[in-house]
């Protein structure tokens, strides 16, 4: 049986952070409390779940989502569960980065 390859899709992660404009996520009132890049889509954490809806409900959808960041958005509760999946689907474990 072949082996999946590895997929470094969170090789440029910090590249990535590093090209991250914040400052509209926290005048909005948004605070993340960590960053990823999962499935080569910018990742936000947040402290609780209700936190990371409304922030992609602000963000990314409805009628007045202002799509200034795009990406998943999940609460700090749920990085266990992402590792967990992209370790078995992707074979690897992207990188987390604290805020």
């Amino acid at each position: 049986m072949l082996k999946k390859p590895t997929i470094f899709m969170h090789s440029n992660v910090r590249e990535r952070y590093n090209n991250i404009d914040f400052e509209q996520m926290f005048k909005a009132g948004f605070k993340p409390i960590a960053y990823s890049v999962m499935m080569l889509e910018d990742t936000f954490y947040f402290k609780t779940k209700e936190e990371s809806i409304k922030a992609y409900e602000y963000f990314e959808s409805g009628d007045f989502a202002t799509r200034e960041y795009i990406g998943w958005w999940h609460s700090i509760d749920e990085v266990e569960a992402n590792n967990k999946y992209c370790s078995e689907e992707m074979d690897n474990i992207p990188e987390l980065i604290y805020l």
